[in-house]
């Protein structure tokens, strides 16, 4: 994954991106994501429970750890992670008359 500018995401995307978002992302040989079919993405971010502190069992379930160097001590860490934001655009195939 590469970082793009904003003028780089509308070339690729082939519409004006959302300009809320704050850093887009390509793959490095530009071609669709043999996974997703995506040409571009965005940095998604979610917030979850420390794996090093938190206590989870099969039987129970920590909202917050209780803190240990891994997470600075507040039981919780970000995940960033890219996520599919625009798709190429496919072209119907024409079908035969019959």
């Amino acid at each position: 994954m590469k970082p793009v500018s904003y003028g780089e995401a509308d070339k690729i995307a082939g519409v004006i991106v959302d300009r809320r978002c704050r850093k887009y992302y390509s793959t490095d040989d530009g071609k669709p994501c043999k996974h997703t079919g995506a040409v571009l993405f965005k940095n998604a971010v979610t917030t979850t429970v420390c794996s090093g502190c938190s206590d989870d069992s099969e039987y129970s379930m920590q909202s917050v750890g209780g803190g240990c160097s891994e997470c600075g001590y507040h039981g919780k860490v970000r995940i960033n992670f890219p996520m599919p934001a625009y798709f190429k655009k496919s072209t119907p195939k024409p079908t035969a008359n019959p």
